[in-house]
């Protein structure tokens, strides 16, 4: 579902739909918190670029240059997406009360998986899961590893939407690898997120000459995968001490989600998707 609605806000704005491509966005954060991390990347693809748009603010000339990134298109996004997203927790809160409100929002706060993570978070989560969360040594402790795992990756996939914005489909790609390589929880369903955007860049990386170095970081990126899987079947099913070498298995795999991360960022061109309202024609490969 998550898949579908991702790209059925991506071809809802490449024709200009503005409040169709919002509705399917709040709808998709509704069922998936996660995607709320592509916020800043539509209200920056929103630009004077895209068809049909102008600044909000066109009075007082501080108040312009200031607010010049504030557009009607962004505006109406944010506002569509957003009323979206609340009547439809509204609506699950009336149904299912504060058992939604704990499983669908707070559970992404106090979650503590140390088992079957890919993160390397995973170990100090282990070490501190005998630990009262609320106590007031540990309250401080739990605070700082949760801005120490959190802000990061903030600060990188921020960057990234802002960065690549206006090529939006892999401004939205390179988001959620980051995203899910910095994560203090990474699970396997997490690949398929990135896995679902994968097509929309492959035109783009299929004209790089930086492709065999793609596929390298790509085939790293497996074996480390696959390395940190043999370490978990001798904790799960054999029952063998091995959550150091766990812990290095995952500092492994996330060195190999970094490197894929630059790869990446390497191999691919820019290319906008609107310039002076128009639709930018890709180069046939």
């Amino acid at each position: 579902i998550t898949g579908a609605l991702m790209l059925a806000t991506v071809t809802a704005l490449s024709n200009g739909r503005t409040a169709a491509a919002a509705l399917a966005y709040g709808t998709m954060v509704h069922f998936r918190l996660y995607p709320i991390i592509h916020a800043i990347a539509f209200v920056c693809f929103l630009n004077g670029d895209y068809p049909r748009n102008r600044k909000l603010f066109l009075g007082d000339l501080k108040m312009t240059k200031a607010l010049s990134w504030v557009t009607v298109e962004n505006v109406k996004f944010g506002v569509v997406s957003a009323l979206t997203f609340v009547s439809l927790n509204w609506i699950s809160y009336a149904l299912y009360g504060m058992e939604f409100i704990n499983e669908a929002l707070l559970y992404h706060v106090k979650r503590a998986d140390h088992r079957h993570n890919f993160s390397h978070w995973f170990y100090g989560i282990y070490l501190d899961a005998h630990r009262d969360a609320f106590a007031a040594g540990s309250a401080i402790e739990t605070v700082h590893r949760v801005a120490a795992s959190m802000l990061p990756m903030l600060f990188v996939v921020s960057f990234l939407g802002v960065t690549y914005a206006q090529d939006l489909s892999f401004a939205l790609f390179i988001q959620t690898l980051a995203f899910v390589a910095f994560n203090k929880v990474c699970t396997a369903q997490y690949f398929v997120w990135w896995f679902t955007l994968l097509p929309l860049v492959l035109p783009s990386l299929m004209q790089s000459t930086k492709r065999g170095s793609l596929v390298i970081s790509l085939v790293f990126w497996l074996i480390a995968q696959l390395h940190w899987l043999a370490w978990a079947y001798a904790l799960e099913f054999q029952g063998a001490e091995v959550f150091r070498s766990l812990w290095f298995a995952s500092l492994a795999f996330f060195a190999a989600n970094i490197w894929l991360v630059v790869t990446f960022l390497r191999a691919h061109t820019l290319t906008p998707f609107f310039a002076r309202g128009r639709i930018v024609k890709m180069k046939s490969f």
